[in-house]
Parts: C-alpha cells; sequence; structure tokens
C-alpha cells in the first residue's frame, strides 16, 4: 500500500505486507500497530499508542519524522535516516541502526538487542539506555 495524505489510527493496525508513506500516519493512545511486514516513512509518524515491530517486521524512518511518546517494543528492525525523537519507553530485542538523530528522554532497555550509530548518525540521551552498548560504526 501507498500513503501520501493521512491515515490516523485508534485501534490495532496489523501491517503485514508493505507500506510506503511520505504523508502523515497517527496512532492514538488507543492505537496499536503491529508490524510484521516493512513500514517505510519518509513522512511523519507520530505515536501516542503502542508500536510492536515483530521479528520479521521492518520500520525505516527513511529522512522522516518519527515520534514515540508511549510504548514502544522493536523484536525486529528499526532504521531511521531522519529524527527519531522518544519520550517513551522502548524495549529493544532486536537491532535499531540510527544514520540521523535520536533524542531519548525516556528509557531504552536494549536487552539482548543492538544499537548501531552508523555514518553521521548522532544520539541525544538525556534518558538511559541500558544493557548492550550502543555501538559507533562507521567505515570510510
Amino acid at each position: 500500500a501507498s500513503n501520501d495524505g493521512t491515515i490516523t489510527n485508534s485501534g490495532p493496525f496489523n501491517n503485514f505486507g508493505t507500506l510506503a508513506s511520505s504523508g502523515t500516519i497517527t496512532n492514538g493512545p488507543t492505537g496499536v500497530i503491529q508490524n510484521t511486514g516493512i513500514i517505510t516513512s519518509s513522512g511523519v509518524i507520530t505515536s501516542s499508542g503502542t508500536i510492536l515491530v515483530n521479528e520479521t517486521g521492518k520500520l525505516i524512518n527513511a529522512g522522516g519524522i518519527l515520534t514515540n511518546s508511549l510504548n514502544m517494543v522493536n523484536n525486529g528492525t528499526i532504521m531511521t535516516s531522519g529524527t527519531f525523537t522518544n519520550s517513551g519507553p522502548v524495549e529493544n530485542t532486536g537491532h535499531i541502526a540510527n544514520q540521523g538523530l535520536i533524542t531519548n528522554s525516556n528509557t531504552i532497555t536494549n536487552t539482548f538487542g543492538s544499537i548501531s550509530n552508523l555514518c553521521g548518525g548522532s544520539i541525544t540521551n538525556s534518558g538511559t539506555i541500558s544493557g548492550n552498548t550502543v555501538e559507533n560504526i562507521c567505515v570510510a
């Protein structure tokens, strides 16, 4: 599916395929996005609900804006080359690859997962990142 407009979610939303968005995806406080497929966004994703990225799922913030203010569970892959602002708890057992800017003001629990800060990536952390350390990877 392709979205150039606005998707507003206030209930369960299960993505099993591929969703490409250059528009706005808003996940409200009662919303749950469960991603087993691939969500690629060059637009805006704002979530005050729950985002679950399953083992086979990928959430790709391709130069866009990703904002989480409630609860994110990543068992798959989150890739960002845009801005990821986190003020809600994140449980990471998958992989987070950052080539953009992550601003964290809550807790990222990195149990069994990994966070890689790639070339050009930056993490501003006024919260807590616990568990495995952040790897800085840049090959010139």
